[in-house]
This record gives C-alpha cells, structure tokens and sequence, in this order.
C-alpha cells in the first residue's frame, strides 16, 4: 500500500495464507497482515495509521527513518483476488474470524464445471482494457491521469483527488430493503447475523466500481446496477455461509469440547503447559489440530490466555495457558 495505496493482490492458496494468519502466533508478519485487514477495509475513505510506537530511545536521524517508513497512508483501497480450496478454507476459518467480521468483509465464489488442466498462463492484460482504464482515469481525475500513471515512487501520503458518485433514489430504496432483509435474518440466526453483516456494504462498493467502469462520466448509480450487486452478495453469501456450515467441525461437538476446556482451564489456575495439555483429559481426548485451533479461539474470544510462568533454577520459564473468566 506504500507503493501503491490503490492496489490489487492477487493469492494462490489463499486458505494456507489465511489459516497462518489467524493461527500462527502473534507477532509473526503474516498475523500483523491479516489482522490489518480489517482496519484497511475501514479506512477505505479515512487514513490508515501505524499502530502506535515509543520514539523516545531512538536518535534523531532513527526518528526520521521510522517516521517515514511508518507514515499514514491515505485512503488505503486494497483489493484482494485469491483463489483457494474448500478444504484449505475450512482449515482456516475459526469462531473469531467469523464473529470477528474478518470473514465476512470478503466475498467467497465457489466454482463449479470440469476441473481445467494447469496450462502457461500469460499474466500480462489485453491492451484493450489497459487502454479503457487509462481512458476512464483520465475521466475521473483528470488532472494527475488517476493510478496507472505512477505519479511518485511513494504516494500513499498525497490525498488523492476523488470524485463523488451518488446512488439514485430508487437504489438507496434497494439498499434500505436489503438492509431490512438482513436484519430479519440474523434475528433467528446468530451464524447469518455474523456471515451477513456485510453484505449491504459489499454489494454498494461492487456497485460503485461497477458504475464507475461503465459509465464514468455518470454520477449517479444506476438502479439495475445495484440490484443485481444485491442479489450477487446475497446469493454467494448464503452460499458461502452454509458451505462453511458443511466444512466446519460439527457446532455441538465443538461447543461442548469448548465448555470442557474452559472448565479444566479454571480448575487449574496455576496454568497448564502444552506438554501437559497432551497428556490430561480433556486435552489428549482431542487431534492435535483441533485442539489447537480450539485453544486458538479461546485466546482470540478472551477466554484463556498465554503467560510466562515462574522461571525455575534450570532452563527457561515455561509459557502456560490460564483462563481468564471466572
């Protein structure tokens, strides 16, 4: 985004990626990445600012280094296209993820048809739509030719020229009932009030980046646009929520080995190490990955959390698992 705060990422094994981003223990780049995610999808029309950071150690000239390194980056837009497998993803998703709205920010399309032989891919676009963006850019912000130009080696600190576009009131009609729509689904349904959260909101930047690529020089957003963008989110997004039902460990297995953990959790509050929780019940009844991801969600809910314990005369403290509710 430092590049390029306007920019488009493209993953392979997207479910690999993301089940190291939300397991993998924290402090690790590929956490501090996708726990950013969140916050760049919010940001998206505000500025995205560093996490916060003590100078006072540092010199003058460390200072200035981290400052520009560090710097805010304005109205950060990135757009992730990813490609994985249902299994990859169903290895990945936890409870925190999805109550945590990480999940539902992104929009999951399941493919289907007979599986494509691996052929040499030529990864350079048609000069065609090359050519139509460089035309549209210049419609929307003509006087710096928009972000295929290339306007410095680092931009993320100029606030970009933007460009108003309204949705009509038959759009804004659509969207209120959507709205409405998804509100009644998640009262009988606390998985789709998680899963659906933002489906209105994807279905209005689908709309925008639609509309804008058509018809640029339009500023108000069609009516056929958003309907069919509500009905694309809606679709895929039941789709992808019930698919995540079929993939998940079975909700009554997994709260009722949850409630056991928590509980053998409180009835040792000196801790427990992770060679012990190998070998005590509930722990060792468990496969590792699961317990594993179990613990996982514990830590992201607040459940339990990770300490170091009293340092013996030999060998170094032992890192322990207490909980944290009583």
């Amino acid at each position: 985004l430092k590049q390029n705060p306007a920019a488009v990422l493209h993953l392979d094994e997207f479910g690999n990626k993301l089940r190291h981003g939300l397991k993998d223990a924290n402090g690790s780049p590929v956490v501090k990445g996708f726990s950013a995610l969140k916050e760049i999808y919010s940001q998206a029309d505000d500025i995205l600012s560093p996490s916060a950071f003590s100078m006072i150690a540092m010199s003058t000239k460390q200072r200035a280094e981290f400052m520009q390194q560090n710097a805010p980056i304005q109205m950060p837009h990135l757009n992730i296209l990813a490609v994985t497998t249902p299994g990859q993803l169903a290895d990945a998703i936890t409870d925190a993820s999805v109550e945590g709205g990480l999940m539902n920010r992104f929009l999951f399309i399941t493919a289907s048809g007979d599986v494509v032989e691996n052929e040499d891919f030529n990864s350079t676009p048609p000069e065609w739509i090359v050519e139509y963006m460089r035309e549209v850019s210049e419609k929307l912000t003509p006087n710096n030719g928009g972000n295929l130009q290339g306007l410095t080696d680092d931009c993320s600190t100029l606030i970009p020229e933007t460009v108003l576009f309204s949705f009509c009131n038959q759009s804004m009609d659509a969207l209120n009932m959507f709205k409405k729509e998804i509100k009644d689904l998640g009262k009988s349904d606390e998985f789709m009030a998680d899963m659906s959260q933002r489906w209105r909101e994807n279905a209005m930047r689908m709309a925008l980046a639609i509309h804008a690529f058509c018809e640029p020089e339009n500023r108000t957003i069609l009516p056929s646009i958003t309907q069919w963008c509500i009905d694309y989110c809606r679709y895929y997004g039941k789709k992808f929520a019930l698919r995540t039902l079929e993939l998940a460990q079975p909700s009554e297995k997994y709260g009722q080995r949850r409630k056991a953990y928590l509980q053998a959790f409180r009835e040792h509050p000196e801790g427990m190490s992770s060679d012990k929780l190998g070998k005590m019940s509930p722990w060792r009844n468990d496969a590792p990955s699961f317990r594993n991801g179990l613990i996982a969600d514990m830590i992201a809910s607040g459940e339990i959390a990770r300490v170091i314990g009293e340092k013996p005369a030999r060998g170094r403290a032992p890192r322990l698992l207490v909980a944290l509710q009583c």
